[in-house]
């Protein structure tokens, strides 16, 4: 059972003069999704992101110029009960996601806590997903 490529995304963006008067804004988005289906009631999710980031805000609400990246794998078993016949819902996901960032990206704003010194990256979040259709 082969493993298959459930998402792909790359994107650009830029804006200028979006909030003042030749601020600057530069982000390039990298995402993959990869699906082992081991059963047909059990299968590994595994996603990769990465973001690379140029923020030049000129000073707009008090935030700084940031030049940086961050980084976010995620592995997800996912149980799929089978039950019904509507797109093969539910599906019951756990994940483990770590994510990482430049330190450098933490001078955007002092507004929230990306803003604080001491959140250096390298985090990690655990949770459950539910996939329902009505």
């Amino acid at each position: 059972m082969a493993c298959q490529v459930d998402q792909w995304i790359g994107s650009t963006s830029h804006s200028t003069d979006r909030y003042a008067r030749g601020d600057s804004y530069d982000w390039v988005t990298l995402n993959a999704r990869l699906a082992n289906e081991l059963t047909d009631n059990f299968e590994m999710q595994y996603e990769a992101s990465y973001q690379w980031m140029d923020l030049d805000p000129k000073g707009y609400q008090g935030n700084n110029a940031v030049d940086g990246d961050y980084a976010k794998l995620t592995v997800a078993p996912t149980f799929k009960p089978q039950v019904g016949g509507f797109w093969q819902r539910p599906e019951i996901r756990l994940f483990a996601s770590w994510s990482d960032w430049d330190e450098a990206l933490n001078g955007f704003t002092n507004g929230d806590a990306l803003g604080d010194d001491s959140f250096t990256g390298s985090e990690w979040t655990f949770g459950t997903q539910m996939e329902v259709w009505f």
